[in-house]
């Protein structure tokens, strides 16, 4: 059985459900990343894996290179949006950021291998040329997700 003071609560309880709706709506149309993004972080990534098949002095300042560059891109993005990088927060943002992360390590290793094994130069095109593809494609998908994920309130 209800009473008087059940209906203004549920009312109450309502609208800040809404309102928290169109914040996570609004929240998720910010957090758009610019068109070069990922184009510039896949050349970064390109460059660090082509390092680590050079010499050691080569895949040093490639690290480097590739680390601060990843950091000043990190800064651009969040004083552009006005956002840090954010992370994922549903299952479908996680599972891409999983699977991205699976790839770039997979990448490096064979970098690893390759620098090893003394195999030629050219090989490196081909863990380079993934990483660069799963970054740009991936990294896309992985921001239209996030987007979902925070619209839905992170389910």
């Amino acid at each position: 059985m209800e009473n008087d003071y059940d209906e203004p609560r549920r009312a109450d309880a309502e609208a800040a459900l809404d309102a928290l709706s169109r914040d996570r709506e609004r929240l998720a149309a910010w957090i758009v990343t610019p068109w070069w993004y990922h184009p510039a972080l896949a050349l970064l990534v390109a460059l660090l894996i082509g390092g680590l098949t050079r010499p050691p002095a080569l895949a040093l300042a490639a690290i480097v290179v590739a680390g601060l560059g990843m950091a000043l891109l990190a800064r651009v993005y969040a004083r552009i949006s006005g956002v840090s990088l954010p992370r994922a927060c549903g299952r479908a943002s996680r599972t891409l950021l999983l699977v991205t992360g699976a790839i770039l390590l997979a990448c490096l290793v064979a970098a690893i291998i390759i620098r090893l094994a003394s195999l030629p130069a050219g090989v490196a095109l081909a863990p380079m040329a993934l990483a660069a593809a799963a970054v740009v494609v991936l990294g896309r998908a992985y921001d239209a997700a996030l987007r979902r994920d925070v619209a839905q309130g992170g389910r």
